[in-house]
């Protein structure tokens, strides 16, 4: 359930400030967790953030989000 709020946030954070094709809740909350699971996925690989860290884990799904939003965008236009 933390995962889906959290990701919930970032999907919608980055929706506002990016947008893209990827819009209501639904798809907000998919984006997010795919984007929380991309930046644990690659803060683990850097060895960057800690577990229980919730400010690290919400920017790094905003910023995975991030990434998410903005490979969708650039594969909606070609």
């Amino acid at each position: 359930m933390p995962l889906l709020i959290i990701g919930f946030v970032a999907g919608m954070v980055t929706g506002a400030v990016i947008g893209g094709p990827a819009t209501g809740y639904l798809a907000s909350i998919v984006v997010g967790v795919v984007g929380a699971f991309l930046g644990a996925f690659v803060s683990s690989l850097l060895g960057i953030s800690g577990p229980g860290d919730t400010v690290g884990v919400i920017v790094l799904a905003i910023l995975g989000s991030a990434a998410v939003r903005l490979v969708m965008r650039a594969s909606s236009r070609s």
